[in-house]
């Protein structure tokens, strides 16, 4: 069974789902090894854990992260370097970072994987549970775009 879902937004409820995805953050990995100027594109950060009492571990690629309040998301992953792409998450403002910025995991890709797990999995679930025991498989992919 194929299930498409369509919504229609405001901009307060695209403000506020934006706003609560940057709020699920996990505990800094580590911090940045070197400044960060403001460019867009890809770029390569390494990430330096020696501050940290235990090494922690890093996204893989298709993760996000957030550093100074800029979200950014992972691309790859080759030992302590992350590759990332800034600029294609919400409320994504480029911005400089200085050597020894704190980096940390967000815990979901974007907002619309965020709403998937904590909105709509749990109904679907919910939905299974009340039609009795049957065997059921979920996958959900959520994506969309918001136009301000």
């Amino acid at each position: 069974m194929t299930v498409t879902i369509t919504l229609t937004v405001d901009e307060k409820l695209v403000a506020d789902v934006d706003a609560h995805w940057l709020q699920q953050i996990g505990a800094s990995f580590g911090r940045t090894s070197a400044a960060i100027d403001s460019a867009s594109g890809t770029i390569t950060v390494t990430v330096d854990q020696s501050q940290l009492s235990q090494a922690l571990a890093l996204p893989e690629a298709g993760g996000s992260i957030l550093i100074d309040g800029e979200p950014m998301q992972v691309t790859a992953r080759n030992g302590s370097d992350l590759t990332l792409t800034r600029g294609g998450l919400p409320l994504a403002t480029l911005g400089a970072h200085a050597s020894g910025a704190a980096i940390y995991p967000l815990a979901y890709p974007d907002p619309w994987q965020m709403m998937g797990v904590e909105a709509f999995l749990p109904r679907l679930i919910a939905i299974a549970q009340e039609r009795g025991p049957k065997s059921a498989t979920f996958a959900m992919t959520i994506s969309g775009t918001v136009a301000a």
